[in-house]
Formats: structure tokens, C-alpha cells, sequence
């Protein structure tokens, strides 16, 4: 859970049963929706800089082979 679900958890928390917010579900919705935008591009853009730079790729690979290497 990243901090935008917990502040939205908290935020559900703080006013059930004590306040109502306006359209409340409609924000969240569109939080929510706009958040997986935000992920789905970043996901983008990291997957194209990796294919890009060779150096970028060439460090993950190294790190990755490290980390598979060192499991057991």
C-alpha cells in the first residue's frame, strides 16, 4: 500500500459516521484512476529508458545477476 491508498484510507476513516464529504466517491475514483495513469506512464517511460540505454540496462542486468546469484 503506497501513501496515496493510506491517505485515502485515513481520510474514509476520519469521516465515516462523523462528516460527509461531497461527491467524496467520485474524487476517490478519480484519484485512484489518475494514480494508475501516473504508475502506467512512469512504467513507460522506465521500460523505454531501459531499452534506450545500454548503460541503464547494463547496470539492472548486473544488478539483477548479482541478486539471483546471492539467493542461495
Amino acid at each position: 500500500m503506497d501513501i496515496i491508498d493510506e491517505s485515502l484510507e485515513y481520510v474514509e476513516n476520519l469521516a465515516e459516521g462523523q462528516i460527509t464529504i461531497p461527491n467524496y466517491e467520485d474524487r476517490k475514483n478519480k484519484i485512484l484512476d489518475k494514480l494508475a495513469e501516473a504508475r502506467e506512464t512512469r512504467k513507460a517511460l522506465v521500460i523505454n529508458e531501459y531499452k534506450q540505454n545500454t548503460d541503464t540496462r547494463n547496470k539492472i542486468d548486473n544488478n539483477m545477476a548479482i541478486r539471483l546469484a546471492t539467493l542461495y
